[in-house]
């Protein structure tokens, strides 16, 4: 019965515990919940790789340490900041109204609900559809 409750008890301490995690070189005083430091990289070298768990595995994100970011691309493209590589898979936009973001900023492209068609903001105004 005693063990049970010391269970209880630590189970109970262990789960109100919060800590921040620093991960790599450096990281001595983190300043997020989980901070990922890497050392000695080149603007060419990556910071991070996810693989997924095949016998093979798959390159699944790569975060080079410029701060470009590849997702399923090994070597994302030197000039941009993102870039999605598939073949059977294509980029998802935001499917919303025009109406519905409070405080658009120049630059955003959104799947428009209300007049089934891609839009942008632009000039501080959201432009017509694109359309062929």
């Amino acid at each position: 019965m005693k063990k049970n409750i010391l269970i209880i008890i630590l189970l109970g301490f262990i789960s109100s515990v919060k800590a921040q995690v620093g991960i790599g070189t450096g990281t001595v005083t983190p300043t997020a919940t989980l901070e990922i430091v890497t050392k000695n990289n080149t603007s060419a070298t990556k910071a991070l790789e996810v693989n997924n768990s095949a016998t093979t595995p798959i390159e699944m994100l790569t975060l080079v340490n410029n701060g470009n970011l590849g997702v399923t691309q090994s070597t994302p493209e030197t000039s941009a900041l993102l870039e999605l590589k598939s073949s059977d898979m294509a980029l998802l936009l935001t499917r919303t109204t025009t109406s519905a973001i409070s405080s658009p900023i120049n630059g955003m492209i959104i799947y428009d609900t209300s007049t089934n068609c891609i839009k942008a903001y632009e000039n501080n105004a959201w432009s017509a559809c694109f359309r062929n």
